[in-house]
């Protein structure tokens, strides 16, 4: 059974994001976050997403920490759900498709080992 809904919210679980965010209307919505460690995030690059990627290591860059996408997203990806092999690639294709706008999150913690817990205590 595929439970449908007008929008989507997402953001990935071991993460700490703002309680309260301004999100722009749009298909496609990302929350993004400056990083020193881009090889760590899905960052967001001349109109797409690298996730992961080695490319980026020597520069701070943006990635996506929060995202949202309309039922109209779903509904395509749905469609197309032979063809899609990861997230990003889910991702990619709906910006392609549909456009995208962005907003800037006020802070992002990524709680993926201890020293970043330690960084999120001394913020809460």
């Amino acid at each position: 059974m595929i439970y449908q809904a007008d929008k989507y919210y997402f953001t990935m679980p071991d993460t700490y994001i703002p309680d309260k965010l301004d999100i722009p209307d749009g298909d496609f919505v990302m929350g993004l976050f400056q990083t020193n460690q881009p090889e760590r995030f899905g960052v967001v690059f001349d109109g797409q997403i690298y996730d992961k990627s080695d490319l980026f290591t020597d520069t701070s860059q943006l990635a996506w920490g929060f995202l949202s996408w309309s039922k109209r997203v779903a509904d395509y990806w749905i469609e197309n759900l032979d063809s899609i092999q990861n997230h990003t690639q889910a991702f990619n294709m709906a910006m392609k498709r549909f456009g995208y706008n962005t907003f800037y999150l006020d802070y992002y913690y990524d709680v993926s080992c201890f020293e970043d817990y330690k960084r999120l205590l001394n913020h809460v």
